[in-house]
């Protein structure tokens, strides 16, 4: 509705497996940090090996994290407003926190 073309997935390994099929370039990962079987800092890792140059924006419901400095992160719970907005900052490269969570 608002002009993304949107890939799901279930996990992360399956992210992954979308990633790789995907005929298009992809801009963003918008990813939840804690995840069973692979966390969301090691499916970004992965991801931008696979997607140069893509930008990445983290979530979680959790207060303090660990993320890469300069990270994009989106606190939970949020608005759809509030996501849009996220999502417009990372893909336009603005750095929207620093390395941990506050």
């Amino acid at each position: 509705q608002r002009g993304y073309a949107v890939l799901e997935a279930p996990n992360g390994a399956a992210g992954l497996g979308t990633v790789a099929e995907c005929r298009r370039p992809i801009d963003l990962l918008l990813t939840d940090v804690m995840m069973p079987a692979m966390d969301g800092r090691e499916l970004a890792r992965r991801f931008q090996r696979q997607c140069a140059g893509a930008k990445v924006l983290f979530m979680s419901g959790y207060n303090r994290l660990e993320l890469p400095y300069g990270s994009a992160f989106l606190p939970k719970p949020f608005t759809a407003q509030a996501l849009l907005r996220k999502v417009g900052q990372a893909l336009a490269g603005e750095q929207t926190r620093g390395g941990a969570a506050a």
